[in-house]
Order: C-alpha cells, then sequence, then structure tokens
C-alpha cells in the first residue's frame, strides 16, 4: 500500500513539473507541415494525443481552462517572426521571439517544430525560457525533427510574452572540435505556429488590436487605414472591398462608436488614427474634438534607438554575431556617403587567443580589425553606398575569437559581445531615384497621395495598399485625392487611372517612335514608375475588361518585389516586368492628346509659318522701299 502510495505521488508530482509541455518526436520528413488555419468563432477543440518520449511521462498536456470563444492561428511565417526556416549554427544556438498580448486575450498554445542533424550526441539539450525564466529543458537527440507543445496564459499587463531557446549542442568528446565545427546547427520550422484563445472584443481598442483582423471597407476615405493599422499591428491585418456579415466591417459616421461586428468612425476619429492616435482612441464610443500632427525635422543622423534597436547582446563559444537592419527609408533616402559609428563592448580574449571584429554589409565584408584587452569601444565604419539596395539592408557586426588549442581542455569560457543602441549613422545629403517598382516600394517614406481616379480600380487599390505595409511601414501621412494636384504631390505618388482600350505601345515621347505595339485577348493591370516634377510616381491602369478585385487577390507583397523593372503587367495568370529604358513610355491607343497631333503636324506648321513670315517681310520690303526714279 505505501509502495502504491509513493508511485502515485511521484506521478503528480511529475505531472505537476511538466507545465502542459509535450514534447512529440515525429519522422525527419515530417516536419514540413502545412500551416494551421484560422478556426471559426466558437469551434471545438481537438485534444492533442499523447506521445511516449524518454522519460516524460506519458499524460497528455492538462487542458486550456479558458472560456475564450473565438480561437486564430497563425504560422511564424504570418507572424513575421520568420521569412524562412532559421538554421541556428554552433554549439551554444540562440533564438528569442515575443508574442503579442492583448486585453482580450485568455491564453495561447505553442507550437514549436524544430530539427537536428543525426549525429547529434544524445545529450544535446535545449532549454526553453518564457520571461526569461527557466520553463522546461530538454533532450534533442539528432536525426529527428521534434514538436514541442506549449500552453501559455499572460500575466499582468505585460504586451510581450517573451519566449527564448538555448541549445546546447555536442556531436563529439572534443569540445574544440565542436566549438568551431559548422556542422552543428538547429532548424526552427517555419510553420511553427501560435494558436490565440481570446473573448470578443467589447470596446474600440479590442476591435482594432484583436487577433482576428480581417477587416471590410467600402468608402475610398478609408483606404489609408489598410496601411496604418496593419504599420501599428503586432499581427497581419487584412482589408477587403465591400459590406459582409462574415467580416469586422468598418464605416464612415457622424459619431464614433462600436456595434456588433461593426465600427463607425468619425472622420475626426479618421484622422486621429491615421495621425498616430490610436492608443488614445478607446472605450465604446469616442468624440475627439482636436487632431494635428507635429511636424518631423529633417536629420542627417539617426541612432540604433531611434531605429526600434535597443542594446544587444550575445554569447557564445567563438563566433558571435548582431544583425542590425538598415532601412534606407527609415532614413529617407539613398545617402551619398553613410557612416557607422559603432559603439560595442568584448569580453577580453584568453592570453593565448586572438580577436577580430568583422562588419559585412549585405554579406560582403567591409571592415575587418583586430581587438585586444576589453571594454566599451567606438569605431567609425565607412559603408560603401555603391553596396546599398533601396529597402532594408543587413549590416552584421562579427566577433571571431581564435581559440588556442591549449584551452581545450575543461571547459571554454564563452565570449560576449554588445552592441550599444546610442551607435548611430550619419550622411551629407540623401537622393531619392527609384529605378525599379520594387525599389519604389521599398523606399517609400514621408508622404504619399493616392490619386483615384478610376470607381472600377477601388478593390485593386485598397488590396494595393494592404500589401505595401507588409513591405514597407515608413510612410508617415497618407491622403486620397480624385484628381492630380498640381502643386504638394508629396514626397512619393501612387496614380490609379481609368481602363483603357484598343491599341498598346511602347514609344519614344521624344521622337514619338513606336517601338512595340500589340493587342491582346487577355485583360490585364499595368503599372508604370516615371516622375513628375521631381516626385516619384507609380501609374497603375487596367487594359480590357480585367477585373482589378480578381486580380488583386492573386499577388501578395512578395510577388510585387519582384517587379524589377519600370514597367509591370499583372493578369490573373501572368506576370513580368521589365525596363523600357529611361526615355521610353508606354501609352494604350486612346491616350494620344494634343501633344501627339501636334508632333504629327509640327514639321509642316512650322514650314507654313516660315513661309508666311518671309511673305510678310517681302511685301514689307517692297512697300518701304523707294524705286530710283
Amino acid at each position: 500500500m505505501l509502495t502504491l502510495l509513493s508511485c502515485l505521488l511521484l506521478g503528480l508530482s511529475l505531472l505537476w513539473a511538466t507545465e502542459g509541455l509535450l514534447i512529440r518526436e515525429t519522422p525527419k520528413q515530417s516536419l514540413e507541415v502545412k500551416p494551421p488555419k484560422a478556426k471559426p468563432q466558437g469551434a471545438p477543440q481537438r485534444a492533442r494525443p499523447s506521445v511516449q518520449e524518454g522519460s516524460l511521462p506519458k499524460q497528455k498536456p492538462p487542458p486550456l481552462t479558458l472560456q475564450a470563444s473565438r480561437v486564430s492561428s497563425y504560422t511564424f511565417k504570418e507572424l513575421n517572426f520568420l521569412g524562412d526556416d532559421l538554421v541556428l549554427r554552433g554549439t551554444a544556438p540562440a533564438y528569442d521571439f515575443y508574442i503579442p498580448v492583448y486585453a482580450h486575450l485568455e491564453g495561447l498554445k505553442l507550437s514549436l517544430k524544430i530539427s537536428t542533424p543525426e549525429y547529434l550526441r544524445e545529450d544535446s539539450t535545449v532549454l526553453l525560457l518564457v520571461d526569461d525564466v527557466p520553463h522546461q529543458s530538454f533532450k534533442i537527440a539528432g536525426g529527428q525533427g521534434r514538436e514541442l507543445l506549449l500552453t501559455l496564459k499572460p500575466r499582468g499587463n505585460q504586451p510581450f510574452i517573451k519566449v527564448s531557446l538555448r541549445g546546447s549542442l555536442r556531436a563529439s568528446n572534443n569540445l574544440c572540435e565542436d566549438a568551431f565545427s559548422d556542422r552543428i546547427y538547429m532548424v526552427i520550422s517555419k510553420d511553427s505556429s501560435v494558436e490565440f484563445y481570446y473573448r470578443p472584443p467589447l470596446q474600440i481598442e479590442q476591435f482594432i488590436r484583436d487577433y482576428d483582423l480581417y477587416f471590410c471597407l467600402q468608402d475610398v476615405r478609408l483606404i489609408p487605414l489598410a496601411y496604418v493599422l496593419l504599420s501599428q499591428s503586432s499581427l497581419p491585418a487584412f482589408f477587403s472591398w465591400g459590406e459582409r456579415e462574415d467580416c469586422k466591417n468598418i464605416k464612415v459616421a457622424q459619431q464614433t462608436y462600436l456595434q456588433g461586428s461593426t465600427l463607425f468612425l468619425s472622420e475626426n476619429t479618421l484622422k486621429a488614427v491615421l495621425e498616430g492616435y490610436t492608443p488614445l482612441i478607446f472605450g465604446r464610443a469616442v468624440f475627439p474634438d482636436k487632431v494635428s500632427r507635429e511636424k518631423s525635422q529633417s536629420s542627417s543622423q539617426v541612432s540604433l534607438r531611434e531605429f526600434g534597436i535597443g542594446n544587444k547582446t550575445v554569447r557564445g563559444m567563438s563566433n558571435l554575431s548582431v544583425y542590425i537592419p538598415l532601412d534606407l527609408a527609415k532614413i529617407g533616402g539613398m545617402p551619398d556617403t553613410l557612416h557607422f559609428r559603432l559603439k560595442f563592448e568584448h569580453t577580453p580574449p584568453h592570453q593565448k587567443d586572438k580577436m577580430e571584429l568583422r562588419v559585412y554589409l549585405n554579406d560582403d565584408l567591409i571592415r575587418s580589425l583586430p581587438l585586444e584587452g576589453a571594454g566599451r569601444k567606438e569605431v567609425d565604419i565607412k559603408i560603401p553606398t555603391h553596396y546599398l539596395t533601396y529597402g532594408v539592408n543587413g549590416l552584421l557586426v562579427n566577433l571571431v575569437n581564435f581559440t588556442s588549442s591549449d584551452n581545450c581542455f575543461g571547459a571554454v569560457a564563452q565570449s560576449v559581445l554588445t552592441v550599444y543602441e546610442d551607435s548611430y549613422f550619419y550622411w551629407n545629403s540623401l537622393m531619392v531615384k527609384p529605378h525599379n517598382i520594387a525599389d519604389f516600394l521599398r523606399i517609400m517614406n514621408g508622404k504619399l497621395t493616392i490619386v483615384l481616379k478610376e470607381q472600377s480600380l477601388y478593390p485593386f487599390a485598397l488590396k494595393f495598399i494592404n500589401e505595401l505595409a507588409f513591405i514597407n511601414r515608413n510612410v508617415e501621412e497618407i491622403r486620397v485625392l480624385t484628381a492630380e494636384p498640381e502643386a504638394d504631390r508629396g514626397d512619393f505618388m501612387i496614380v490609379f487611372e481609368k481602363p483603357q482600350q484598343g491599341l498598346f505601345q511602347v514609344y519614344n515621347p521624344l521622337t514619338q517612335e513606336v517601338l512595340f505595339s500589340a493587342r491582346y485577348e487577355l485583360p490585364f493591370i499595368a503599372m508604370v514608375l516615371g516622375e513628375k516634377k521631381g516626385t516619384p510616381v507609380l501609374t497603375v491602369s487596367a487594359y480590357g475588361t480585367a477585373d482589378p478585385q480578381t486580380i488583386g487577390k492573386k499577388y501578395s507583397s512578395q510577388d510585387y518585389l519582384r517587379l524589377l523593372g519600370n514597367v509591370a503587367i499583372l493578369s490573373e495568370e501572368y506576370a513580368t516586368a521589365f525596363e523600357v529604358g529611361k526615355k521610353l513610355r508606354i501609352r494604350h491607343e486612346g491616350e494620344r492628346g494634343m501633344s501627339y497631333y501636334w508632333n504629327l503636324v509640327r514639321p509642316w506648321a512650322v514650314l507654313l509659318l516660315g513661309l508666311l513670315g518671309l511673305t510678310f517681310l517681302i511685301y514689307v520690303y517692297r512697300k518701304l522701299t523707294r524705286r530710283p526714279s
């Protein structure tokens, strides 16, 4: 009886220690799984089966005891945690990510899919931390895929839950061989996912900052919301044109209030959201009185803190790296000269070791220097601007420790590198001349003017602006017009033209020579990058009987980033981009205006005017000149 009671107590203590953690072992080829779909509201949740794994208990994780009526699921790729599968190399891989917590969240289920090479030793482990507190350590034997399932609840009013992975991987009995080997790695799948359990939104801020971000609208004044709400959200937001019952509808009204699944916004409230005052829009109703914006001041210097990057500290054996995203849109354009004042600190090398600092730009080495001693240091790095690309560039600060073989006995001390947030970039002047459509979308910043000349393009314009926010979140102000302004076009302009018919032509505007012309059976949307009085302009028009809404649904932000030309053609089944030359343009047959016909008759008009002028001069000469008698 006593033995049975002891076993029961031991089982209960093991169950309490796991706190909802389950490690599922799967064959390596099953790592690639389909992303979990968002479940309909109120859908029952299926219990996960228990799986035997090593010395872990053979019970199911405790059920998620929540009163949540809604569930939404996102993969790491959809949450922008990972763009692709992440490969972490070295004996001490580390990975951190932050899960957003909103006021109406009840809890979440985290599914981490991890794989390692088959030759790792069985004592290789991974430590899981939640908010920097060790939560669970588990073995990760090589050659198998792992799915780590974890149940978490929000604590207090913290805006995020920090989840960290810290690996300790070994492949051999030689410590130095493992420390310098590039064959030791851990892969985190982009198909890892998070399921959010939450209550329906009852207030305006919960409606806007929600885990279900599928909105519907049908007012052109609301189109900038597709950009602004996504820019302010930690989760992906999607917008559709038209009102639907199964969607979160947004409408413009006299007052601001939330009614069921519809949010009514007054024009003042809409302006407040567009100006960045979303955190001040809360409760079930709000009545803004005055809304204005402080004028931003131009600068020729920006720190990592202003980029949203705090102090970064990394630890490891021999190779430490800090990644710094350099977004030229945040700077405001392409600099003529660019310098980076790097402020950092590192641990001293061992007596017989050597240290080196290397700086890479887009995987190209641009600076290296030896390091001695320890403490806080500063170095000025000139960044070659001809290596820069419009949009986000990757700057990598890499600390390499060349460990002597004498240090391979016993424990190898970890090196530490810290890059401080007061490091800064500085430059002289900026230039904004995007060479292709993808560059235009990447570098866009400041004030954007959207001109909507055609009502049939409203759905496409909404979807296009929505996708733009996935590419670039540096636009500060968006205004929507129905006609092109004579002045104050803003920093960038997108014009949605009326549908075109007839012959599609590529021509030289100086000579009017047509280089290519054709008629098409397949309708499509054409994009042309140009410039008007110093303002970069992207013109969008539909050709034939194209359905803009259907075409818009076919393309994502990644598709638009492949438009490496100043002209692009998008149809339901075909997309291409090409360069027509700096002096070439495209047009449809119906676009021929007065300038076209004037260029046709100009030589004859000049000749006629010349003859008339010569005749007049001869006539005057004859009248005024006296002949000798």
